[in-house]
C-alpha cells in the first residue's frame, strides 16, 4: 500500500421524503454530495503501515549486500505481494554480483499493539562473473520485522521496518562453490518501501432524509462501500473494503449539520456530517480506533 491513501469518494446523500398526494405518493427526492474527513496526526491507534518494497541490508555492514529493485503491494487485509529483480554485491569489487528474478509473498499482521511484517521472496538468477561467464543460481529469504526508530534523522517518517532475515543462495558465489546459507541476516523495509499512513477519507455520498432528524446514507469510493443510519443528528457509518481494499472493515460515527451551497444565484441549504470518528476498524489487517478527524467538510454533486 506507496502510501496507502483510504478514499471514501462517495458519501452520495438521498435526502427527501415520500409526500402524499391523492392515493399515491411523489417519488423519493435524494441529496447528493461529496465529503471528506482528514487526519494528520500519526498516533499509535489511528496509523496504519503499508509495504511497497522488500527489506535490504544495512549498506556496507554485511556481505552479501543486498540491493532490490521490487514493487509490493499491500492489500487491505494485510496481504502483500510483489515481483522484480534482486541484485547482491559481495564486498567493494564488483563485479562478481548475482542478479535473481524474484516473487513476493507476506502479510501486515497485529497482536495487541505489536505489529509485524512477515516476507517470504524467492528469486532464480545467475551470478556474473564480470568476464563473459557465470553460473546459475537461486535466492531465498524469510523476514520478519517491526516497527523500529527510523536511523534518518532528516526523514519525515520516524519509524521504518527492522527485524531479521534466514537468507539461502544455491549455486556457486564468492561465498561459496555450491551453497551460502546464514540466520539472523539484519536487514530494514526502510522509509521508501514502508509507510506509516495517517487515515484521510474522501468519499461521495447519496443521502434520504426521512424526517427532520433521520434517515440513510449510500457511501460510494474507489475502493469501498457503505451504509449509514441518521437519527437524531448524529450517524453510524459501515464501511467494507472492495477488490483490493476486501478486508478493510470501518465502523464511522459522527454528527450532522447543515452546509451552504450556491447554485447559480440560489444558496441551497443541505445536511451533512460535520464530524466523523473512526470508533473501530482494520486497515491493512491493522487495528484503527479512536481517529477523530480533525477537519470535515461537505458539498453537493454538481
Amino acid at each position: 500500500m506507496k502510501k496507502m491513501k483510504v478514499s471514501i469518494l462517495a458519501l452520495s446523500v438521498l435526502v427527501g421524503g415520500a409526500v402524499l398526494a391523492s392515493a399515491s405518493s411523489a417519488p423519493t427526492v435524494y441529496t447528493t454530495y461529496s465529503v471528506s474527513a482528514s487526519e494528520t496526526n500519526l498516533v499509535a491507534t489511528s496509523a496504519y503501515w503499508s509495504v511497497d518494497g522488500t527489506p535490504t541490508t544495512p549498506s556496507g555492514a554485511y556481505s552479501p549486500e543486498v540491493y532490490n529493485s521490487v514493487d509490493c503491494s499491500t492489500d487491505g487485509s494485510g496481504k502483500i505481494v510483489g515481483a522484480g529483480m534482486v541484485y547482491l554485491a559481495f564486498g567493494t569489487n564488483i563485479p562478481p554480483y548475482s542478479l535473481f528474478t524474484a516473487s513476493v509473498s507476506g502479510k501486515i499482521s497485529q497482536k495487541g499493539s505489536t505489529t509485524t511484517v512477515s516476507m517470504q521472496i524467492k528469486g532464480t538468477g545467475m551470478t556474473v562473473n564480470g568476464d563473459g561467464t557465470g553460473q546459475p543460481a537461486s535466492y531465498t529469504v524469510s523476514f520478519t520485522g517491526s516497527p523500529v526508530p527510523n536511523p534518518d534523522t532528516n526523514s519525515t517518517q520516524p519509524l521504518i521496518i527492522g527485524g531479521t532475515a534466514s537468507v539461502t543462495i544455491k549455486g556457486t558465489t564468492p561465498l561459496g562453490p555450491k551453497s551460502f546459507t546464514a540466520k539472523s541476516v539484519p536487514m530494514t523495509i526502510n522509509d521508501n518501501s514502508a509507510f506509516l499512513n495517517s487515515v484521510n477519507f474522501d468519499a461521495s455520498v447519496l443521502q434520504n432524509i426521512k424526517s427532520t432528524s433521520s434517515g440513510t446514507m449510500q457511501i460510494f469510493g474507489d475502493s469501498f462501500t457503505g451504509k449509514a443510519n441518521i437519527k437524531s443528528g448524529t450517524y453510524t457509518a459501515s464501511i467494507k473494503g472492495v477488490g483490493s481494499e476486501a478486508g478493510l472493515t470501518l465502523t464511522v460515527q459522527g454528527t450532522m449539520g447543515v452546509y451552504t451551497n450556491s447554485i447559480g444565484t440560489n444558496a441551497v441549504l443541505f445536511t451533512a456530517p460535520t464530524t466523523a470518528n473512526i470508533t473501530k476498524g482494520k486497515i491493512n489487517g491493522q487495528t484503527v480506533t479512536g481517529v477523530a478527524f480533525t477537519r470535515v467538510t461537505a458539498n453537493l454533486l454538481p
